[in-house]
Parts: C-alpha cells; sequence; structure tokens
C-alpha cells in the first residue's frame, strides 16, 4: 500500500529516513499531500514507488505543499 499520506492540516516532516519498496493502485506510492497539508523531505531517501494504474505520480502526488532540502 501506500507508505505516506498527509491529510488536512498536517504537517509531517521526513528528516535522514528512508522510504522505499511502496506500491498503490492510485496516485502517489510513497506518498500524496493532499491540499492544506505539507510534506517536508530533509536529507532523505524515496525510492521504489510503483502505480498500478495508469494515474499520475508513481512516487508522490503532491496537492498541498511539498518542500524537499
Amino acid at each position: 500500500g501506500r507508505c505516506l499520506k498527509v491529510d488536512g492540516t498536517a504537517r509531517l516532516t521526513l528528516d535522514n529516513v528512508r522510504v522505499h519498496d511502496c506500491t498503490h493502485n492510485n496516485n502517489g506510492a510513497i506518498g500524496e499531500t493532499q491540499s492544506g497539508a505539507t510534506l517536508i523531505v530533509r536529507n532523505s531517501t524515496l525510492e521504489n514507488g510503483t502505480t498500478t494504474s495508469s494515474k499520475v505520480g508513481g512516487l508522490l502526488y503532491v496537492q498541498g505543499a511539498f518542500e524537499a532540502y
């Protein structure tokens, strides 16, 4: 399944982590950030995200805010 979903007004920070080998049948196998939510990725690795449909965003599907450092 999808590894991460950030919803509502939530704010998630990934710092020095590895998220990998995620499969989802829709958008964003590794993660989805919905409108109003924030995902911050700092010194981390996101890899091997696969969608099983023809939808968009194999790795991340971002509707909210996304920051990478």
